[in-house]
C-alpha cells in the first residue's frame, strides 16, 4: 500500500475555461497525431517498405555494411558511431580537436583538467568499440563522440546524427545521408501502441500472480487507467532501431501519446553487469501529464501528485471522487508555474 504521509499533493485551484482551454489543446494534438498515423504507418510498419520507399540511412539497420548512391554513404547509426569512437586522440589532436595537457595526456574538453600547472590531464584507453577516458576532476565518462560534441558546441544527445554526419566528413572524407525522421516516429508509435494492447491482455493474470492486488492497487483500478502488464518488455526505441535492451517484466501505464513501463522485480536479482542498463521507470513517446486524460469540465480543485502509482492509489482510496494528476513524467515541460 502506498503510505500518503509520504505523498506530497498539490491542491490546483482551476476554473473551467482553463480546463476547457487545456482539453481543446489535447484534443487537436490527437487529431493530428491521428492524421499523421493514418497517413504513414502502413508505410514505416515493415523493413521491406522503407527499403522499397528508399527510405535509408543513420538510424535504419543495414543488410550491408555501406551502401553507396552519388557518393553519398548510407550506413547504419552503430558502424558510424563505432568509426568515430575508434579515431585515434593523435588524429583528433591533429584536426585540433584535442589538446595535449602540460605533462601528460590530454585537456579535458569539458572541465579542462589538465591545461593547470601540473598538467596532468586525461588518458586515454583502448576498447573493443571505442576510446575512452574518465576525468578525474569532473568525473565524466569521455569518448570521441562527446569530445566533438564539445568541439563543435552540439547536444551530445539532441544533435547525435549531425556529430556522426560531420566527423564522416571531416575524418573519413565521406559524407553520409540520414532518413526523414517521421517514418522512424511512426514505427515507434505503432510499437508504442502494440505494446499497450498487448499488456492490457496481460493484466488479469498478472494481478493474479501478485494475489489479487500490486503495491495495493486493484485490477479494477489498474483497468480504469488502461495499464497492463509485459513480462518481456524492451523499448520501442530499441525495436525500432534494431539495437539490444534486456527483456524485463514491466507494468505499463498509458497517458495520452506516451506511457511508463515500470519494472515490477526486484533490480538485484540481475548481475552488475546487466543491472547497470536497466532503468526501473521508462518513459516511451512524448511525456504527458498522467491521469489528464480523465479529467471532467467540472471540476474545481485538481490535486497534483509526483508520481503514477501515487494518483491511482489516492484515485482509489477515495473511490474516484477526487481529480488527480502525476506529473512526474512531464516535470521538465513545467505543466505548473510556480
Amino acid at each position: 500500500m502506498t503510505n500518503f504521509e509520504s505523498v506530497t499533493v498539490t491542491k490546483l485551484e482551476f476554473v473551467t475555461p482553463q480546463i476547457q482551454e487545456c482539453k481543446n489543446i489535447e484534443v487537436q494534438r490527437v487529431q493530428e497525431m491521428e492524421s499523421v498515423r493514418g497517413a504513414n504507418i502502413v508505410q514505416a510498419v515493415s523493413q521491406e517498405n522503407l527499403e522499397k520507399n528508399n527510405v535509408t540511412g543513420l538510424d535504419e539497420p543495414m543488410t550491408k555494411k555501406n551502401q553507396t548512391s552519388g557518393g553519398i554513404i548510407m550506413e547504419s547509426t552503430e558502424k558510424l558511431k563505432e568509426k568515430v569512437n575508434l579515431i585515434s586522440w593523435a588524429e583528433l589532436e591533429s584536426h585540433r580537436v584535442l589538446s595535449r595537457a602540460r605533462k601528460t595526456g590530454y585537456v579535458c574538453p569539458l572541465c579542462g583538467n589538465g591545461s593547470g600547472e601540473d598538467g596532468t590531464g586525461i588518458e586515454p584507453k583502448e576498447y573493443p568499440d571505442h576510446i575512452g577516458a574518465k576525468c578525474q576532476r569532473c568525473d565524466e565518462k569521455i569518448d570521441n563522440i562527446k569530445i566533438l560534441a564539445e568541439y563543435w558546441h552540439l547536444n551530445y544527445k539532441n544533435d547525435f546524427n549531425e556529430i556522426l554526419k560531420r566527423a564522416g566528413e571531416e575524418f573519413f572524407n565521406e559524407s553520409y545521408k540520414t532518413k526523414t525522421e517521421k517514418p522512424q516516429n511512426n514505427l515507434i508509435e505503432k510499437l508504442m501502441l502494440e505494446d499497450i494492447s498487448v499488456a492490457r491482455e496481460n493484466l488479469r493474470d498478472f494481478i493474479t500472480e501478485k494475489g489479487g492486488k500490486y503495491r495495493g492497487l486493484t485490477l479494477e483500478t489498474l483497468e480504469h487507467f488502461g495499464c497492463g502488464f509485459m513480462r518481456e518488455w524492451t523499448s520501442p526505441q530499441s525495436r525500432a532501431n534494431d539495437t539490444f535492451s534486456t527483456p524485463t517484466p514491466r507494468l505499463i501505464i498509458p497517458s495520452g501519446n506516451h506511457y511508463l513501463a515500470r519494472l515490477t522485480v526486484d533490480l538485484a536479482q540481475y548481475e552488475e553487469k546487466t543491472r547497470q542498463y536497466i532503468k526501473p521507470k521508462q518513459h516511451a513517446g512524448s511525456k504527458y501529464p498522467f491521469g489528464f486524460d480523465f479529467l471532467t469540465l467540472n471540476i474545481s480543485v485538481l490535486y497534483v501528485v509526483e508520481g503514477e502509482i501515487d494518483a491511482m492509489s489516492i484515485w482509489q482510496a477515495t473511490g474516484g471522487k477526487v481529480a488527480v494528476i502525476a506529473i512526474s513524467g512531464a516535470a521538465e515541460s513545467k505543466w505548473i508555474d510556480y
